[in-house]
């Protein structure tokens, strides 16, 4: 995932790893579980991203230290603004 402000730094808000929303989000064939994701989300994205003007972050479970819900395809959301100082 890329991330990225014109103007200023990541401020990232809220980030989750997993699957929260059922097939309405994100579809694919293999959703199995919702309500699953890390609590690693945001310290992860927090530490690769904020003060950043841009940043890329590689979306796996090895990044997110771990797979939260087995057999369901996972995404990443993140909310984020971008702030001028």
């Amino acid at each position: 995932m890329e991330l990225r402000c014109s103007v200023g730094k990541l401020k990232i808000n809220t980030a989750v790893y997993g699957r929260t929303e059922g097939r309405n989000v994100c579809p694919h064939k293999n959703i199995n579980k919702i309500d699953c994701k890390t609590t690693s989300s945001d310290t992860v994205v927090r530490s690769k991203c904020d003060g950043e003007s841009s940043c890329s972050i590689t979306v796996s479970n090895s990044v997110f230290g771990g797979d939260p819900c087995p057999g369901t395809y996972k995404y990443l959301d993140v909310t984020f603004t971008c702030v001028v100082e």
